[in-house]
């Protein structure tokens, strides 16, 4: 069986490079919407002692990315996807 998903990083050299910041995360987020990833992708991000994008401080940034993806319309419910209920999901799946 073959699982496709994938975990947003927010590690500036996967997102866009030196001087990355939240913007670019959030393109990286919507590229990936883009391309049919609702059902399979997950914000998610390593805070134990990678890089951040220059304006992020850590976990308490979700809320910003949130509060994006809110004021360009999308729905609760993908929003819930993309925070918690693919990771879950898949969880579900492999175990």
């Amino acid at each position: 069986v073959l699982f496709r998903s994938v975990g947003v990083n927010f590690y500036p050299d996967f997102v866009m490079g030196e001087g990355s910041d939240v913007d670019d995360v959030i393109l990286h987020i919507e590229h990936f919407l883009e391309i049919g990833g609702e059902n399979n992708i997950g914000i998610g991000s390593d805070f134990d002692g990678t890089t951040l994008p220059h304006d992020m401080q850590g976990v308490q940034s979700y809320k910003e990315i949130v509060e994006y993806l809110q004021s360009k319309n999308y729905s609760d419910s993908t929003i819930e996807k993309l925070t918690h209920k693919n990771a879950l999901n898949l969880l579900q799946k492999v175990l």
